[in-house]
């Protein structure tokens, strides 16, 4: 494991303010686009830190990945190259950041990550349309930064990542009902899967998902889920996929 560049969000929403104030394009992003910053310190675990050669492959493989989605041009906002990017991005993440669990879910390695070396790409995937300074999905202090949320969905879910879309990753990944406790995520997919692999499967999959979740939502008024052991959050998810299977 290694340690990685962070930096506080004050120095990233400056970076990002710049990019707004200069209205500077993608193609202006990427040649300022760097390996280090004058201001990013490095996590106090002791590890090894990452080198500019780590950064860089990082960068490569994500460019690569965005190039064969469009980047840097966009098609449609709306357009489903864009949820592939995220499902292929996440295992380039969950491969190149290995890093301690604590350090990869933090702020300011994200706030690095994002608005030093890949603010080019993340300005691609989610252009600040409405010239937000502090624009969450630019910064590692939201669920919905750009490249934090694909490297905690593919932790979670692992190779399960690939079976589910942007709705359902938002639901299970970025609400406090389900994100509190990483097993849940995971546990609602696999149950979902079998029966949506098996014969007997729903038809309207994104109807039945949210029949799931209403369940899921309801049983944490009356569980604490975190207090659960294994076996015991397995039968509540299942039960929870059953109900919503025979209504």
């Amino acid at each position: 494991m290694k340690s990685f560049p962070m930096l506080d969000t004050r120095f990233a929403a400056d970076i990002v303010r710049s990019s707004v104030t200069e209205n500077k394009s993608v193609a202006t992003l990427a040649e300022e686009a760097a390996t280090s910053h004058p201001k990013s310190r490095l996590s106090e675990t002791g590890l090894s830190p990452a080198t500019d050669a780590d950064l860089q492959s990082l960068r490569d493989a994500v460019l690569t990945v965005a190039e064969k989605f469009g980047y840097p041009n966009r098609t449609s906002a709306k357009s489903h190259s864009f949820s592939d990017f995220d499902r292929e991005a996440t295992h380039v993440f969950t491969a190149h950041i290995d890093a301690p669990v604590n350090d990869a879910r933090s702020t300011e390695l994200w706030n690095f990550i994002t608005a030093v070396l890949l603010l080019d790409v993340a300005s691609w995937r989610f252009p600040n349309i409405k010239g937000d300074p502090r624009f969450e999905r630019y910064l590692g202090i939201s669920p919905k930064s750009t490249f934090k949320k694909l490297w905690w969905r593919g932790h979670v879910l692992g190779e399960l990542s690939d079976r589910i879309g942007e709705d359902q990753s938002v639901a299970l990944l970025e609400r406090t009902s389900t994100a509190g406790d990483p097993r849940l995520p995971k546990m609602i997919i696999h149950h979902l899967l079998a029966v949506l692999d098996s014969d007997s499967a729903p038809s309207g999959t994104s109807k039945y998902f949210r029949k799931v979740m209403t369940r899921i939502n309801a049983r944490r008024f009356t569980v604490c889920i975190e207090s659960l052991s294994e076996d015991q959050l397995d039968q509540l998810v299942q039960d929870c996929v059953d109900s919503a299977l025979a209504r």
